[in-house]
């Protein structure tokens, strides 16, 4: 948008907000429904967007004979990658405009497998390999596209690091593909693989540049790790660039709030730090899919004070107990059993979760092994925490304590495990274990920037 009408835009949207001032402010406005193509809106939505001749001009051959299924994938793509709208739902009319096309079915694989609980026996998935394979069968494609797909056929089958080797060898081809980019940011963080995520950016970067589609995007998501590797001031030099290109980049925004909340205590720039939460991020409109939904109340209503009380959305975490897709849900998944409260839930998952394992015990996929060695003793050390067993706990924790970067997810997130083992700790009646709580605040005050909460447990023990 050019800086006037920017300008303009920002200038009316700060009279809506004086009129409904207590309206929550939107953190992502962009349209959230994708409208069908014979609708005047619809059509705007594709205006600008790469038609066949666009892609293939940049090198990313698109095997379509329709310029609306070839505009459909440049959005879903940028849905993705920007979290707004339903990317799910355009790569289906993108396929539904050209049936022939295999990336719209790759979209729709990426999305619904690590979007969702879904995996290799899901019928969903089943029925789009089916229609992906049609679609190579009767019509040739290029190199680019059949590569892509075997990665993301691998990634259905919940062969992770096979599906990463893939992608890493389709971005020596096509680093300034941003699906192969965001793919490979995608597997690195469900796998806990932080510095390989940074460096998968950062062999491409320098061969993209202005010109290249999704360019901001691609600094937002090299921002994100960068901060996830702990460079925080590079992070913040790169997250700044990406929001000078786009205001509303959530991955920049994500790794700005992130640099700055860490580095507070040094550089005392508290009002910096605290206006990047200024905004309230709402969920309503973008769909995240089916394992996302809980998130939110499960952590704004339940989790807020700590690991207590009791939340009956805590229980759409339920439905999910025994899916065992990624050890990132596993990890969830223990919290909020944990915090149901429900006693013959938690007797219960954790008897299935250990018969699951004991059943697959030959099962070398990474999802079982993660569920074996990290996520039941997780989920032990958060039912032995919310009964009042806190040696239990600590133990537990400190079992698998350098192996929880096997769950995925950021580092803010694998912290409330750390924070759970202090809090044991200190809730413990044993000495050793007081101890214990002072050597983990020396610890991460030598490692990390020097909080005023590390401060304050230091004097408290």
């Amino acid at each position: 948008m050019p800086t006037k009408e920017r300008e303009e835009a920002e200038e009316m949207g700060g009279r809506e907000e004086e009129t409904a001032a207590k309206k929550p402010r939107r953190l992502i406005e962009h349209s959230t429904d994708v409208l069908p193509l014979h609708s005047g809106n619809g059509r705007a939505q594709l205006k600008g967007r790469r038609d066949v001749q666009g892609w293939n001009s940049c090198g990313l051959t698109l095997s379509s004979c329709s310029d609306d299924a070839a505009r459909l994938i440049d959005l879903s793509i940028e849905q993705v990658i920007g979290w707004f709208g339903d990317p799910y739902q355009t790569a289906v009319l993108s396929s539904e405009a050209d049936p022939c096309c295999v990336v719209p079915y790759c979209i729709m694989l990426w999305l619904k497998y690590l979007g969702s609980s879904a995996g290799e026996d899901d019928p969903v998935i089943i029925e789009t390999i089916g229609k992906a394979e049609k679609a190579l069968s009767e019509r040739a494609h290029s190199e680019r596209e059949i590569l892509l797909f075997t990665c993301l056929k691998e990634l259905s089958e919940g062969k992770f690091e096979e599906s990463l080797l893939l992608v890493e060898d389709y971005l020596l081809q096509y680093p300034s593909d941003a699906m192969g980019l965001k793919l490979q940011n995608d597997l690195c963080y469900f796998t806990g693989q932080n510095f390989r995520m940074r460096d998968g950016v950062a062999r491409c970067l320098p061969d993209l540049d202005d010109e290249t589609r999704f360019y901001g995007y691609m600094l937002g998501m090299y921002a994100f790790v960068l901060e996830e590797a702990f460079d925080y001031d590079k992070a913040q030099q790169y997250a700044q660039r990406a929001l000078q290109k786009n205001s509303k980049d959530v991955w920049a925004i994500h790794a700005m709030a992130h640099t700055l909340e860490m580095q507070v205590d040094e550089t005392g720039q508290y009002d910096q730090a605290l206006s990047v939460y200024d905004m309230q991020i709402e969920f309503e409109g973008f769909q995240v899919g089916n394992r996302w939904e809980a998130v939110w109340p499960l952590v704004s209503r339940c989790y807020a004070g700590g690991l207590r009380g009791a939340c009956d959305d805590c229980l759409e975490w339920m439905k999910h107990a025994g899916d065992h897709r990624l050890a990132f849900n596993d990890a969830h998944i223990a919290l909020a059993v944990g915090a149901s409260g429900n006693l013959v839930i938690q007797r219960e998952t954790l008897a299935a979760w250990e018969k699951f394992c004991l059943d697959r015990k030959d099962d070398s996929r990474a999802s079982l092994v993660n569920l074996r060695n990290v996520c039941i003793p997780l989920l032990r050390a958060v039912l032995a925490y919310r009964s009042c067993r806190f040696d239990d706990c600590v133990n537990e924790l400190l079992r698998v304590r350098y192996q929880l970067y096997m769950i995925g997810g950021s580092n803010a997130q694998r912290e409330v495990f750390f924070l759970l083992l202090i809090r044991a700790g200190l809730a413990s009646k044993n000495k050793k274990f007081i101890s214990l709580v002072k050597q983990l605040v020396n610890e991460k005050m030598a490692t990390d920037t020097q909080s005023r909460m590390m401060k304050r447990l230091l004097v408290s023990v």
